[in-house]
């Protein structure tokens, strides 16, 4: 665990002024707490003058450091309650205003960081099919890569936010084909997606039985690649219909891009770079089936090639990924980009690497490039019993305003009771997908995500809920200064340490790409929030007292805040 840097930085500044330190410090913090629950910090002795360090020990300790312990190998330094409590919440006063888009952050970027070079980031993510439901991989694409462009914002970063629409391949060929017939123009205006997805479970079931009919879907596509009107005219319908529907479900999860691409837009560039390789002899032409092909084999992975062209001349997905990257790179200038895609696709994205560095793209890395993470199960069953996004969605707002209707605790009248019941299903939805490593799959859980009490997103919720409420009704004007050296039960001690981690947790959540450090660090702060309500009263209390333990509330609220916007929801003032 990292020293929280506002802490660091007084320290090495006061130790520097008195001269006690020759070299670069690194400070680490004891293993237990002590006994006057006082932060206490170890530095190895290589650092300091020790000569000078003893002289000076009792001088230096004054309202910073309260003991020097000069050891063989290491100093032991014990910050000064005062200092600690000060420093922290003067540190978060400082940097309240973060809104969600902004370069102030709650992280302290002092000297003694190395502050993160300001990098352009393009970060694909959520990518889903037209014509087919926003499944459960997408969903997580989404949640997982809007918190992956919020992080970076939050470093002062330029990000770019790219949502790239499935909306070609020979499937596209085979939906045309069961639409005309069993498709209707009517129903698809009534139900839209849900109708072009009946259309393509039933092709697809009917193309099981009749090879005829695939290889007509086949050519179907072919037809499309080539420009032909009718196919043209029926596969915009698609798309027009999936982006409309897919829009509304970005809204009610409050999440925008910067730009829609879609593959359709780069399998003309595709075919030039297929072209460019057969050129240059790097792409190849199996006998057997004609498809056209990059050996990218290499003594550790002997059988390792690319696909490229099918035999009949029409581009594969991996073509289009790579005229994408490269139509990226050229428009962005970027420094990384991000495809924020479930784990099943790693051999994808390696064969991407390999064949944009092979024609000389020398800026993909596979480390940076792609950001895997594991399955979702439980929102679908086998061959078209898919539950739509929209259902969850819809249930979880139900069900979540039969809760809020019957809780007693309720404080929210009824005509905003929808609005918030639908702000409680997106946090539930959220919270359960970033609770965990990103690599480690999960269940999808109707209790978890409609969780009042534990930890949850609906407790999250109700936490910073509360605090506003306190902040509104506790009859105390939210003071700019106040005496933090009133707070002295165990309960704020713990609350404070907790509260000056975050800048901490947060640059590991940034350096891993992993939101679960920053869910479970919020878990930990509800809870102590929680034990300090019970012990800290406001209302009734001396007036000076009570305007320490509200500001110290108010300190906890936006940090809270600040935490659910980075995850990628919205705090509620009520609930």
């Amino acid at each position: 665990m990292a020293v929280p840097q506002h802490i660091t930085s007084k320290l090495v500044n006061f130790l520097t002024r008195s001269q006690c330190i020759h070299s670069f410090l690194r400070v680490t913090p004891a293993t237990k707490t002590s006994p006057s629950n006082l932060p206490q910090y170890f530095v190895s002795s290589e650092h300091f003058d020790l000569e000078k360090l003893h002289q000076h020990r009792t001088k230096l300790c004054d309202h910073i450091i309260e003991n020097i312990d000069v050891q063989s190998q290491w100093i032991s330094i014990k910050v000064t309650r005062h200092a600690f409590f000060n420093s922290t919440m003067g540190y978060i006063k400082d940097h309240e205003q973060w809104n969600g888009h902004s370069h102030k952050t709650l992280i302290n970027h002092n000297s003694l960081c190395n502050a993160s070079k300001k990098e352009k980031i393009v970060v694909e993510y959520s990518s889903p099919n037209i014509a087919k439901p926003f499944h459960a991989g997408h969903l997580r694409s989404t949640i997982l890569g809007n918190f992956i462009a919020n992080i970076n914002e939050v470093y002062g970063h330029t990000v770019t936010r790219i949502n790239y629409l499935g909306d070609w391949g020979t499937q596209f060929g085979l939906l045309g084909l069961g639409f005309k017939k069993f498709g209707s123009e009517s129903e698809l205006k009534l139900k839209g997606i849900e109708h072009l997805f009946e259309v393509y479970v039933k092709i697809n079931a009917a193309a099981e039985k009749n090879e005829q009919i695939r290889k007509d879907g086949v050519e179907y596509f072919r037809k499309l690649e080539h420009g032909d009107g009718d196919m043209s005219k029926l596969w915009k319908m698609f798309r027009d219909c999936s982006i409309e529907q897919n829009n509304n479900m970005y809204k009610r999860l409050g999440m925008t891009f910067d730009a829609v691409e879609c593959e359709s837009m780069h399998f003309e560039s595709g075919k030039e770079i297929v072209q460019n390789l057969q050129k240059e002899n790097i792409l190849k032409f199996r006998e057997d089936s004609g498809i056209g092909y990059v050996d990218l084999s290499s003594p550790g992975e002997p059988d390792l090639h690319a696909n490229l062209i099918k035999s009949d001349g029409t581009t594969l997905y991996l073509t289009r990924d790579l005229a994408a990257a490269i139509h990226r790179y050229k428009k962005y200038q970027f420094h990384r980009m991000n495809y924020v895609v479930d784990m099943a696709q790693s051999l994808h994205f390696k064969q991407l690497v390999k064949v944009l560095s092979a024609i000389g793209y020398t800026w993909s890395n596979i480390e940076n490039l792609h950001v895997p993470f594991g399955r979702v199960s439980g929102m679908s069953t086998r061959k078209g019993q898919v539950v739509f996004l929209s259902d969850i969605l819809d249930e979880a707002k139900s069900r979540m305003m039969e809760r809020l209707s019957m809780a007693k605790t309720t404080k929210i009248s009824k005509d905003v009771m929808e609005e918030t019941a639908d702000v409680l299903a997106v946090t539930g939805l959220v919270i359960q997908d970033l609770k965990d490593r990103k690599l480690k799959g999960y269940k999808f859980s109707w209790e978890q995500v409609l969780a009042m009490k534990g930890d949850s997103g609906v407790s999250l919720q109700y936490a910073h809920a509360r605090l506003c409420s306190l902040e509104l009704n506790s009859g105390v004007v939210m003071p700019s200064e106040v005496d933090l050296d009133l707070l002295v039960e165990p309960e704020a001690d713990r609350l404070v340490r907790h509260l000056a981690r975050f800048g901490e947790v947060v640059h590991s959540a940034y350096l891993e790409y992993e939101p679960y450090l920053i869910v479970q660090y919020l878990f930990v702060l509800v809870h102590l929030i929680n034990a300090a309500f019970r012990s800290l009263q406001v209302k009734g209390q001396c007036h000076d007292l009570a305007r320490s333990r509200l500001y110290l509330f108010h300190s906890a609220r936006v940090i809270l805040s600040s935490g659910l916007k980075i995850l990628g929801t919205r705090p509620l003032l009520q609930m």
